[in-house]
């Protein structure tokens, strides 16, 4: 049985390096000058601005105080500026996002399920911890948590929190 020898081989040194290439003039096509010669370039906000064609209103300034969950029953809290924003399909802080804050009192416990990519918490006071997808995960006062998008989660607090 004969055996071939692939043909880019049978010259190769491996103690010889290989020569230096400019992989930032290629893409999955071949050099760019072949393929990208008639392509058309635009600044983004000229390309896809949403304020500008009117397909959004500019998102207002807003203060949330510490008044919406500093005290009282264990819930969340949305920071709603959807009539600011003309939208009309629920809660909104802007065109593609609801912020909350949760209150969860000592003891108890909020579950969420925001239809979401992803969820980003911040711990503005209290500790505890949070069941996420069956495995916990522990928190307090200055820390981050963040979840991938359909978690199934609920938010325990050993002292007084606020998120």
């Amino acid at each position: 049985m004969a055996t071939t020898e692939h043909p880019l081989t049978h010259d190769l040194d491996p103690t010889v390096p290989a020569p230096a290439v400019d992989v930032s003039r290629y893409g999955f096509e071949g050099p760019f000058e072949e393929w990208a010669d008639d392509a058309r370039y635009f600044e983004y906000t000229k390309a896809a601005n949403p304020l500008a064609t009117g397909m959004i209103t500019p998102v207002p300034a807003e203060r949330f105080g510490a008044e919406l969950y500093a005290d009282g029953p264990t819930r969340a809290v949305p920071l709603d500026l959807a009539s600011h924003l003309g939208i009309d399909s629920g809660p909104a802080t802007s065109p593609g996002l609801l912020a909350s804050f949760l209150r969860i009192r000592e003891g108890e416990s909020l579950q969420t399920a925001p239809n979401a990519t992803s969820e980003l918490y911040y711990v503005l006071r209290g500790r505890g911890w949070s069941r996420v997808n069956g495995r916990a995960v522990r928190w307090e006062k200055g820390d981050f948590l963040t979840l991938p998008a359909g978690s199934d989660s609920a938010h325990h607090a050993d002292s007084d929190a606020a998120l």
